[in-house]
């Protein structure tokens, strides 16, 4: 009977597995405005969290990101810009660093 319980939780297992893989590295975040540090907007956000002197930032930034997540989890699922983001430690998702662009399939 314990084995019964589980095939649905198995069964889930390849549609999870398949939405963590869209990212190879970082999660998988929605994000309304992706770009890179010369644009002032950008800029000027990032100056006024991290301060007057950044420090060097490689990849794309996404601000206001939200992460997408859970079974069926889907770059589709997002209105925006969707794309797969390895620093994701800041407050309120205001920005996210290391961002690469994710096609929508």
């Amino acid at each position: 009977m314990k084995f019964v319980n589980s095939i649905p939780a198995l069964l889930a297992l390849p549609i999870l597995a398949a939405a963590q893989s869209v990212c190879t590295t970082g999660s998988l975040q929605c994000c309304e405005q992706v770009g890179n540090v010369s644009n002032s907007i950008i800029h000027n956000v990032l100056t006024l969290i991290l301060g007057p002197t950044l420090p060097t930032i490689t990849g794309l930034v996404g601000v206001e990101c939200t992460a997408i997540t859970g079974v069926g989890a889907s770059a589709s699922l997002c209105a925006e810009t969707p794309v797969c983001c390895t620093n994701t430690t800041f407050p309120n998702d205001i920005i996210a660093l290391g961002c690469s662009p994710v096609s929508v399939d």
